[in-house]
């Protein structure tokens, strides 16, 4: 006996139901293994990174010498190598989720094609019994318990059309989801092989500061005090240049253009934020008179090792990026970043290893602008944060006696536009 036409539905209706667990179902099995293997690679990788950090920041307050400083170069080369391939696992871990994501795409889609396959089959065929009428319904059936039967596959039928349509939108509605978490996935691969072009900058970084250590030291201790004796030189010299210049500007700063203390309208620009020196008179600018000349330190200072991400701390506009080491090596900021907040504040960033953004440039608060190092003048890799008042900033170029009569371009303000960050984090 065949098969009525408006039994039909209930059939495809159980192919609709199986579908899912059919097809791709290996392929899916065997992309979420390399998903787990890739998570325990990175947990692992994760930990590698976690031990060489110790070690930096044991070895980073004990560098005054070369041997010092070498041991920390190559610890920094291993943990940048170990950054780089935890980026790469990571890019393809989220190569294997879009490619999950995309098998689900794919029965989900089947599977609405289905049904509303088997919802239009209802359709039509309550369409055709409802064109019969009760007589010929009664002729067209071979015995009364035929009709029963019809009858009460009718009434099933006309039960499931709402559960066919509510499958269909849910299916839709699941449909619409993965394609979104597909989105997300590929922004976030496209951000992870940003970043992985930061990080090999920063290794790349790092392995030409070795090697231009031990060009102008020639493995000779002697040699390395001298480069440090030159630095803090250079230093003192361009910080008795920048408040000369800072001292001749004046402003009376509209405190009503500033956020109130305590608001934490900025964030922290780095992950883990720890500070090795404070805003103002601290203890290390007053062991330091030659080189803050009694103003105090116009920032904090937070640990950072080489190639660790530095983070806009609100959105707003690059006004500035640049280099100092260019003009005088070691004297001043290093490479560093400028950005203006809608909030009336203009933060900086300085001593990075790798500048992410260009002047111009509209960023977001958390966006990653650079990576972290030891350009200018530092004793160790760290990033110095420092918070104006945007009405007193701006970028300036001045001449530099301390270095043969180079051009310094780096940011510019009197000393009263300096605020202290932590009012603000």
């Amino acid at each position: 006996m065949l098969v009525p036409s408006y039994k039909v539905p209930l059939l495809i209706s159980v192919i609709v139901l199986l579908l899912p667990f059919v097809v791709g179902a290996a392929t899916a099995d065997d992309i979420r293994a390399q998903i787990d293997a890739r998570n325990k690679n990175i947990q692992a990788l994760e930990a590698e990174i976690n031990g060489y950090k110790k070690q930096l920041d044991s070895t980073g307050k004990k560098i005054n010498t070369l041997s010092g400083e070498l041991k920390q170069l190559t610890t920094t080369s291993k943990k940048l190598k170990a950054d780089v391939q935890l980026t790469e696992v990571r890019i393809d871990t989220s190569k294997l989720k879009i490619e999950e994501l995309s098998h689900d795409i794919v029965n989900k889609e089947d599977s609405l094609g289905l049904s509303r396959e088997a919802l239009a089959s209802v359709l039509r065929s309550t369409e055709e019994r409802s064109n019969l009428s009760a007589i010929e319904t009664f002729v067209a059936t071979n015995s009364l318990s035929d009709l029963w039967v019809d009858l009460d596959a009718l009434t099933t039928l006309s039960g499931g059309l709402q559960g066919h349509m509510a499958e269909v939108r849910t299916i839709k509605s699941e449909l619409e989801s993965t394609k979104t978490t597909q989105e997300h996935e590929k922004k976030k691969l496209e951000q992870l092989h940003e970043e992985l072009g930061g990080q090999q900058k920063a290794a790349e970084y790092n392995r030409k500061s070795t090697n231009d250590l031990l060009s102008q030291t020639k493995n000779s201790e002697a040699s390395y005090k001298k480069l440090l004796s030159d630095r803090e030189a250079r230093k003192r010299a361009f910080e008795a240049e920048l408040a000369g210049l800072e001292s001749q500007l004046k402003i009376v700063l509209d405190v009503s253009k500033l956020p109130g203390s305590g608001t934490k309208v900025l964030a922290w620009p780095v992950l883990e934020p720890l500070i090795t020196q404070e805003f103002g008179d601290t203890d290390f600018s007053r062991q330091n008179p030659g080189v803050y000349k009694g103003r105090g330190h116009n920032g904090i200072d937070l640990r950072a090792s080489v190639g660790d991400p530095i983070f806009a701390a609100e959105a707003g506009t690059v006004v500035g990026a640049g280099d100092t080491d260019l003009t005088c090596p070691g004297a001043s900021y290093g490479r560093w970043v400028l950005i203006r907040h809608a909030n009336g504040l203009t933060t900086l960033y300085a001593h990075l290893s790798v500048i992410q953004v260009r002047t111009g440039q509209i960023v977001a608060r958390g966006e990653t602008i650079g990576y972290a190092g030891k350009t200018g003048y530092v004793t160790g890799p760290h990033l110095h944060f420092t918070v104006y008042a945007s009405q007193g900033v701006q970028v300036q170029s001045l001449p530099s006696k301390g270095c043969l009569g180079s051009i310094y371009t780096l940011p510019v303000a009197p000393y009263a536009s300096y605020l202290n960050p932590l009012l603000y984090l």
